[in-house]
């Protein structure tokens, strides 16, 4: 081989080592990127997940807050219900009462 192929041949080599060195630059700019985007969908979608739970969390507390509104408005209807049966009950007596005086004067 002269002295001139080999130059060649060599330039050649250094050519594609050029080449493949800047392929490899390319190659790890684009995983950097990559990377990145990985890292922000990553924090994007802890915070998502995080605001779903503290939603989650509202709404629990919400729903128990109106379950013991509801034991309560419950508590108070059968209260409301004694109530009423005592004046039914009060009325019904007075009804026989009235009757019984109407009965008595005539």
């Amino acid at each position: 081989m002269d002295n001139e192929k080999f130059q060649e041949m060599v330039l050649k080599k250094l050519e594609l080592l050029d080449t493949l060195t800047n392929d490899i630059t390319g190659l790890t700019s684009k995983v950097d990127k990559i990377d990145a985007n990985q890292v922000r969908l990553e924090t994007e979608i802890t915070e998502k997940i995080r605001a779903l739970f503290d939603f989650r969390q509202v709404s629990l507390d919400y729903f128990t807050s109106i379950k013991d509104s509801l034991a309560r408005i419950e508590a108070n209807q059968e209260s409301f219900r004694h109530i009423l049966y005592n004046v039914e009950s009060k009325q019904r007596e007075q009804d026989r009462e009235l009757r019984l005086l109407h009965i008595e004067e005539k």
